[in-house]
């Protein structure tokens, strides 16, 4: 298990930014993500992450093929985005799922970007950060590419200043996945009423799209889990009858043995 306890035996002080005890705890999952994706190689997914099919449905059966994804992002103005077809939103990829073999370049490349932002002077602005230029600072807001999603920053700017890796990109050797799958961007534009389908009722048309969905892998962001999850209790989601049980049980994850250690 890698926690912040046990990362010492994976990975060297020196294999981490030089500012890393100084890092906010977002940004410390990022360097350990990066550091140990280079490596070893594998899989990263955040523990937020809601899947309910196999990983290897999602990577397919060809290994020089790479799986990404990426979110078409809904709060950008429109008209940006209809006006600028330098880039589309597959060009701002998420660092919530990476996979890559050790030693990749596409990963090293992105952790050279993402230490010398973090090992900087300024982490909030990356105009103050001398690594982007003024045109990839004009694009990334397009992308809904924000100040405190750095690493999401340099996958960008990784991508963008090299033609070799952005022909790579745009190549079949690179597929992009939409993580909303067919269900779309509803379940979180309206959080309240995702909760309430997914946590204390029993939807079973909302069970159906979920776990019969296989590009359906639902990112749980901060403001999300604030919003569906920290509400409630973890005795209401694991012991009331509602769809999340409903959908891991036909997954075969015991939820009544999970409601029973939370509430022995």
């Amino acid at each position: 298990l890698l926690n912040s306890d046990s990362v010492s035996e994976y990975l060297t002080e020196h294999e981490l930014p030089r500012t890393f005890r100084f890092l906010s705890i977002q940004h410390r999952s990022d360097a350990i993500r990066l550091a140990v994706l280079k490596k070893y190689g594998g899989i990263w997914v955040d523990a937020t992450t809601f899947m309910t099919n196999p990983l290897q449905e999602l990577l397919g059966d060809n290994p020089n093929v790479r799986t990404f994804f990426a979110l078409p992002y809904p709060w950008t103005d429109q008209s940006l985005k209809d006006n600028d077809t330098r880039v589309s939103w597959i060009d701002h990829p998420q660092n919530w799922f990476l996979a890559a073999p050790s030693g990749d370049l596409f990963i090293h490349r992105l952790q050279q970007c993402v230490w010398q932002f973090m090992d900087g002077v300024n982490r909030k602005d990356f105009s103050l950060s001398g690594l982007f230029s003024p045109q990839q600072l004009e694009i990334m807001p397009r992308l809904g590419i924000r100040a405190y999603l750095s690493t999401d920053a340099c996958m960008f700017r990784t991508i963008f200043e090299d033609l070799t890796l952005w022909t790579w990109w745009h190549s079949p050797r690179v597929q992009i996945r939409n993580p909303c799958g067919h269900l779309g961007f509803t379940w979180m534009a309206n959080m309240t009423d995702t909760r309430v389908k997914l946590f204390e009722s029993v939807d079973p048309a909302f069970m159906v799209q979920l776990r019969d969905d296989p590009g359906l892998f639902m990112k749980f962001t901060s403001d999300m889990r604030s919003r569906m999850i920290l509400p409630l209790d973890p005795a209401a989601i694991w012991c009331k009858e509602n769809s999340f049980r409903k959908i891991l049980d036909s997954m075969n994850v015991n939820s009544a043995e999970r409601c029973k250690r939370l509430t022995s």
